[in-house]
């Protein structure tokens, strides 16, 4: 059967069809003319003046022709006849390019390293957002000063921005210009607890833009130029509930966000599409705040001259710290005048490498035992063991205690730099003081430090308790070493109440506090309910920068500090005591 021709759609062609053909067809020509000129080096470039019109109307007819023959639904179809495309003169002209010789032009030298190489890219970034966090550390800095001596003066003027003058602008008192002096004007995002307002505000430049904002009751975002500001009180309002109610940041502010434009103006952000979001600009305002409270506390213990000891006298427990007379009623010597501190590690409230990136440098708070002095009880501890060559021998108690061991937590942690807290509470669970792991197990030299701060701060003749997980384990560490000899006969070990049924029987019978004097009702778990109450912050403080997560446990514990002072005055008030 013979096979039947394919119909092909340029055997007929219409009017615009055709005229269309030739005009290509005049189009190849005068490339193939262009390549001729080209090839012998006699091409001579046309005058722009006459080509540059008739060089426009050409490719505008062309355009809408095109467009013409475009409809809506139907496809548009190139007509141009093969033969066009087939011939002789074009072949050869196309054939005959030289195609392997080089262009007489002179390339570039290309570049030794690739233009977008994704390693410098990323160092690039880096060191701008390095830079940004660097600049803003600095700055805030620079006005915290001038930003704490205004806050203190408002906080007494407005009682605490509890007054009706809370919002009043005391900028006057502050504010040194004349009033014909230049000014700058800036919008002003400012937030309170029941509304929201987009204010032009006048700047003057004797004084932070910061400190005239705080005069007028709003904590600014930034140092500098801020473009944002929170009231006092809704700050204090997100403190409580942050310590009381978990509450996390987005959401607060998300709510704060409806709330407010529901009662008030909508803060548009810059494309007029949602809200502005304050996020940043909170978290800024938040850690400020956090700032300002703990430099109170510190200016109060500075100015009443207080030791170390006051000081964990009047913020951590009067009870454990604080004057007082013989214990008990009977007065034995057991129980005599006696600190009983539980240790416990954490490995869940560790954080990430790559998580919260920043060249500022680490700020280790107060109730944290500081890196230096870590290092310090290590290189003691080294020596005592190179003095009294002690042998690599394995202990069943501590062995069994996979907190205690790095091999096996090694996986867990790997992406971790600090890869928990080992925190230390009296026996009415006020936390005493933390220390930081990094990239490290539950070692000894960590309770060690620990007690070697409390041994320092209570007196040299206080007896101290202490209960830990691994207090047999410890009492062993530290007599095989001959570690604080000094101060050995007066320290006792003990294992917590829940974990000593996990060691050995002779371990039970020698560290169980309820099997030995002394103790009393303290079960050593005080770490347990702490770390229970803390357990909200795990996922958030995870990722954030390493001074945001320190300075937030801090933050934490010292508010847990309080709290449990209060209860101690409750207690002593319901019993009656004097």
């Amino acid at each position: 059967m013979a096979r039947k021709a394919q119909a092909t759609p340029f055997k007929h062609e219409s009017a615009k069809e055709k005229k269309k053909r030739e005009r290509l067809s005049d189009r190849h020509c005068k490339s193939r003319l262009l390549i001729n000129a080209l090839r012998r080096g006699n091409y001579q470039p046309p005058s722009i003046e006459h080509e540059a019109q008739s060089s426009q109307s050409a490719w505008t007819n062309e355009d809408s022709h095109l467009d013409d023959n475009q409809g809506a639904d139907e496809e548009w179809q190139d007509v141009t006849d093969d033969r066009q495309y087939n011939s002789p003169g074009i072949q050869q002209a196309w054939g005959s390019i030289p195609w392997d010789v080089p262009a007489p032009t002179q390339n570039p030298v290309p570049s030794r390293y690739p233009i977008f190489d994704p390693e410098i890219s990323r160092s690039i970034r880096e060191h701008d957002r390095n830079a940004i966090h660097n600049t803003r550390a600095e700055n805030w800095k620079k006005i915290m000063p001038k930003l704490f001596s205004a806050y203190l003066w408002l906080k007494d003027k407005t009682a605490n921005w509890t007054a009706p003058c809370s919002f009043d602008e005391f900028t006057s008192r502050f504010c040194k210009c004349q009033q014909s002096s230049p000014r700058v004007h800036q919008f002003i995002d400012l937030v309170d607890l029941v509304g929201q307002q987009r204010v032009k505000i006048n700047f003057c430049f004797c004084m932070p833009r910061s400190v005239q904002l705080l005069s007028i009751g709003f904590l600014p975002s930034s140092p500098a130029k801020p473009t944002a500001g929170f009231s006092m009180r809704l700050l204090a309002y997100h403190n409580y509930a942050w310590h009381n109610s978990n509450v996390r940041l987005k959401p607060f502010v998300e709510t704060q966000r409806i709330f407010s434009e529901e009662r008030s103006e909508v803060l548009w952000n810059h494309r007029k599409t949602a809200g502005r979001d304050l996020r940043q600009c909170f978290s800024s305002s938040m850690l400020v705040y956090r700032d300002l409270l703990d430099q109170t506390i510190d200016l109060v213990q500075k100015t009443l001259t207080l030791t170390e000891k006051d000081k964990l006298a009047s913020g951590t427990c009067p009870a454990c710290f604080g004057p007082s007379s013989k214990t008990g009623l009977h007065q034995l010597p057991s129980v005599d005048d006696r600190l009983i501190v539980s240790l416990d590690g954490n490995f869940q409230q560790r954080h990430h490498k790559l998580a919260g990136r920043s060249t500022v440098p680490l700020v280790t708070p107060d109730i944290f035992i500081q890196p230096s002095d870590l290092d310090e009880v290590k290189e003691y501890i080294a020596t005592q063991e190179r003095t009294h060559k002690i042998p690599k021998k394995a202990d069943k108690c501590a062995d069994s205690h996979k907190a205690g061991n790095d091999s096996r937590n090694e996986t867990t942690w790997k992406a971790c730099d600090d890869t928990g807290v080992m925190g230390s509470c009296c026996r009415h669970d006020s936390v005493v003081f933390l220390a930081n792991i990094h990239g490290t197990g539950e070692n000894r030299a960590l309770p060690l430090a620990i007690l070697k701060r409390i041994l320092a701060i209570v007196g040299p003749e206080r007896p101290v308790g202490v209960l830990y997980d691994l207090g047999c384990s410890l009492d062993k560490f530290v007599n095989l070493r001959n570690i604080f000899a000094e101060d050995r006969h007066r320290i006792k070990f003990g294992t917590s109440v829940f974990h000593s049924y996990a060691h050995e029987w002779s371990c039970q019978i020698k560290y169980n506090p309820r099997y030995q004097k002394g103790w009393g009702l303290s079960d050593g778990e005080s770490l347990e309910r702490l770390w229970s109450s803390l357990s909200a912050q795990i996922s958030p403080l995870r990722y954030a920068s390493r001074n945001n997560r320190l300075g937030a446990l801090s933050h934490r514990c010292n508010y847990r500090n309080q709290q449990s002072i209060r209860n101690l005055e409750q207690i002593r008030s319901s019993t009656g005591a004097a």
